[in-house]
């Protein structure tokens, strides 16, 4: 069911409170693809209280395991649908390639849309046998797996989407010969390819990024003697925000959330709200974020940051320098356009919506505000999500430090990552729901 919810400023507030994180997406979702890789599936029963896109992944790979013990004629299709998550489209693209047995993998309208070709033609180089049943590029997809042996290098420079290079990566150990693959330090969302190499390397695989070229060997993986689990720094972000733009709060505490030793790029959003006087602690159970006055504030420079390699922390960023009337330039963003939805289009819809009608300068990779204040609406606000759940939470973020507050459509799309995000926001903010009956 459709849900909107409004949101408004709560009163009164403690000045501490402790708001939970879900599991770290990126990690979590490559444990999975590894352990299926390894014959030791995580069972999707067990992890209902996790985002979506988990779920989606996990059942995905139970269909999968299945296929294995029913489906041995490959003249029958076992269908795997992967609903609105990309992540699961690109991850199981590569595993099911590489799997015994013939499958149709499909997804709903929104993301048979996004583009899949650069990754199908990489696998078709190393002996894949992927056809497409529609559209040229795009799901849906008949993969017949296969034994897949390296023939050469294959070019990954340039591919805007990062998880292409790490569903390659992820199934490099069963490739015969193992995997050569070029990738720019300088092509986008690289701290991902970082975060993918790292976890291959603590399941045993043997992987070297020197210089433009990342190299795999065919050494098996295997189950090492602990499992990381850790707390999600995308979600982080919007507590960051939160803190940042609330009049009253001073203090927030983020259990199982580590800064030191996480392997998640996103956690550069501590060093980029430090800017707004936002400064965190790490303890051994998590870190606590505080508000003081910054230690090097703005001497009237614009910043100018680039998000090439952090693209999920735009909206947050986007909407917290607006509120503050704080001038920004943001590059790095051409990746944006192939997100749940076109983040950069969305974000300014949303803030228009808002009453920020003039200051504003963007293209397709840059996005600028010049802080001029925002015309307060006479009318409720209402910001359309696109189903897109990075939208719905940084606005509704904004909402929470609002007397009159806004109302965000499609709030039910924070599933896909932060299944709990309103019940957390709840305890820092007014919130009133309306639940959307579907059409007959």
């Amino acid at each position: 069911m459709a849900l909107k919810v409004e949101i408004c400023l709560k009163k009164p507030l403690k000045k501490r409170e402790m708001l939970l994180l879900s599991r770290s997406k990126s990690i979590y979702s490559r444990d999975i693809i590894i352990r299926n890789i390894l014959g030791k599936p995580i069972p999707a029963g067990e992890h209902r209280d996790e985002s979506k896109d988990i779920q989606i992944l996990l059942e995905a790979c139970e269909a999968l395991s299945k296929c294995y013990l029913m489906c041995k004629d490959h003249n029958l299709s076992s269908p795997v649908y992967i609903h609105q998550s990309g992540t699961a489209m690109r991850l199981m693209t590569a595993l099911l390639s590489c799997s015994e047995g013939s499958f149709i993998l499909r997804g709903d309208p929104q993301v048979q849309k996004r583009p899949i070709a650069p990754l199908v033609d990489a696998l078709k180089t190393l002996g894949a046998d992927i056809t497409y049943m529609d559209k040229e590029g795009h799901l849906p997809l008949l993969i017949r797996g296969c034994n897949l042996a390296s023939h050469g290098t294959i070019d990954a420079r340039g591919w805007e989407s990062s998880q292409y290079v790490s569903a390659l990566l992820l199934i490099a150990p069963k490739v015969k010969g193992g995997l050569r693959l070029l990738r720019s330090r300088q092509d986008g969302s690289t701290p991902y390819i970082d975060l993918t190499i790292e976890q291959m390397k603590r399941y045993g695989a043997s992987v070297v990024w020197q210089g433009d070229l990342i190299t795999v060997s065919d050494t098996p993986y295997r189950l090492p003697p602990q499992i990381t689990d850790e707390r999600d720094w995308s979600s982080a972000g919007y507590w960051y925000q939160l803190l940042a733009l609330h009049p009253d709060l001073s203090e927030l505490y983020l259990p199982g959330l580590f800064f030191t030793d996480s392997l998640q790029g996103d956690k550069t959003v501590a060093k980029l709200f430090e800017a707004f006087g936002i400064y965190t602690a790490e303890s051994s159970g998590g870190v606590t974020l505080s508000k003081r006055i910054p230690t090097d504030p703005d001497q009237g420079e614009v910043p100018t940051i680039d998000l090439s390699h952090y693209p999920d922390l735009f909206p947050t960023l986007a909407v917290s320098y607006a509120m503050l009337g704080r001038s920004v330039h943001l590059v790095g963003l051409r990746s944006l356009a192939i997100k749940e939805s076109n983040r950069l289009d969305t974000v300014l819809s949303g803030l228009r919506a808002m009453g920020f009608t003039d200051g504003l300068r963007y293209d397709s990779d840059t996005f600028s505000y010049d802080g001029t204040p925002r015309n307060p609406s006479s009318t409720p606000i209402i910001i359309d999500s696109h189903d897109d759940h990075r939208i719905a939470m940084s606005f509704a973020i904004a909402g929470a430090t609002m007397p009159i507050g806004l109302t965000v459509e499609g709030a039910e799309s924070v599933r896909k990552s932060y299944p709990a995000f309103w019940d957390e926001l709840s305890k820092v903010a007014t919130l009133r729901p309306h639940p959307i009956p579907s059409l007959p």
